[in-house]
């Protein structure tokens, strides 16, 4: 598809919600660390997990809000993240899931142009999961409550899905 893709070879696990369970500071300080090394390459930080995308557009959506609101608490990140010679957080990259990257920057209409085969006999249906929609305040590429994006993927693919009849998903045929 021709997108490129750098991997954080330094990276370190979301902690999928558990390093909070002991420490928000340790949660927003393993995830800052991630964050910044996407923006010491000046590039956004792509996620593939619906989980990672929630707990890392949180922390950095609580890190951007304590920019201005706690400067203190981001502070304190920045002194562990020197500590092991990270970059600062700075608050410039963003946390975007390959999703929302497919839709936002690939575009609908190259996505379209990629398809050789429709999927048409394909039965699927759209899993979003809570982390990736519900956790972060601001999510500017769907509807975080009647999310679109995925259906509208398979619909590109040759598969009509998102057919809502008292609250169940039905599965159309195109």
């Amino acid at each position: 598809m021709g997108i490129e893709l750098v991997e954080l070879k330094k990276a370190a696990c979301c902690g999928s919600g558990t390093y909070k369970e002991d420490s928000q500071l340790l949660e927003d300080t393993v995830n800052a660390r991630n964050i910044t090394l996407a923006d010491s390459l000046n590039l956004p930080l792509l996620t593939h997990c619906s989980t990672c995308q929630g707990v890392i557009g949180h922390v950095d959506e609580r890190l951007k809000n304590a920019q201005e609101n706690d400067p203190n608490y981001l502070e304190q990140v920045n002194r562990f993240l020197e500590k092991e010679h990270c970059f600062p957080y700075k608050g410039m990259t963003e946390v975007k899931h390959l999703l929302w990257a497919l839709v936002a920057d690939y575009s609908f209409e190259k996505l379209q142009k990629k398809v050789t085969k429709k999927l048409s006999r394909l039965n699927c249906a759209a899993f979003y999961g809570c982390y990736l929609l519900r956790t972060q305040d601001n999510l500017p590429y769907d509807n975080r409550f009647q999310p679109e994006c995925l259906e509208s993927i398979f619909r590109l693919l040759g598969q009509l899905l998102s057919i809502i009849k008292d609250g169940l998903c039905v599965v159309a045929e195109p």
